[in-house]
C-alpha cells in the first residue's frame, strides 16, 4: 500500500468468493485465509466506497446489513450512497473491518463481490467535506 503525507491516493480493491460449481476460477479455494495486516506504516484517515454483493442468498439484504453493521463496530462510520456505502475512519480501521466483513462472508455466504476504493485524505480537504463530496459523486 502506498501513502505520502498531505497526497490524496486512491486504491481499488476487489475481493470474492465463487459459486459452488465455479472452481476453475477459485485459484485460492482450498488455502486457508489469511488476515490482511498493514505493517509500517501511519495511521493516516481514509474514506472508502464500499459495495457489497451477495448472490444465490434469498436473505441477501439482512446479510448486507449485517456486513455494514461491523463497520461500526470497528469505529468507522458508514453512510449509505446509491448502491453502495461510504466509510470513514482511519486505514487500521478500515482493514480490520476488511477482515472481520470477509470473515464473516466466508462463513454464511456461498457467493458474493466486494469493491472497495479507498482514498486517503489529506488533513486540509478532511476538514472541508469529504472526498466523495469533491469529486461530486454525493451532494449532502
Amino acid at each position: 500500500m502506498a501513502h505520502k503525507e498531505n497526497t490524496e491516493t486512491a486504491f481499488e480493491l476487489t475481493f470474492s468468493k465463487g459459486c459452488r460449481d465455479d472452481k476453475d476460477a477459485d485459484h485460492f479455494a482450498n488455502e486457508s485465509i489469511k488476515q490482511l495486516t498493514i505493517t509500517d506504516l501511519p495511521d493516516f484517515p481514509v474514506q472508502c466506497k464500499y459495495a457489497f454483493y451477495a448472490f444465490g442468498d434469498d436473505d441477501y439484504m439482512n446479510e448486507i446489513q449485517e456486513i455494514v453493521n461491523l463497520a461500526e463496530k470497528v469505529g468507522l462510520e458508514p453512510s449509505e450512497i446509491h448502491y453502495a456505502t461510504t466509510l470513514t475512519g482511519n486505514i487500521s480501521q478500515l482493514f480490520a473491518y476488511f477482515n472481520q466483513a470477509l470473515a464473516y462472508a466466508h462463513q454464511h455466504i456461498q457467493h458474493y463481490v466486494i469493491e472497495a476504493t479507498i482514498f486517503n485524505i489529506p488533513d486540509d480537504v478532511l476538514e472541508n467535506s469529504t472526498i466523495l463530496e469533491k469529486s461530486g459523486r454525493v451532494n449532502r
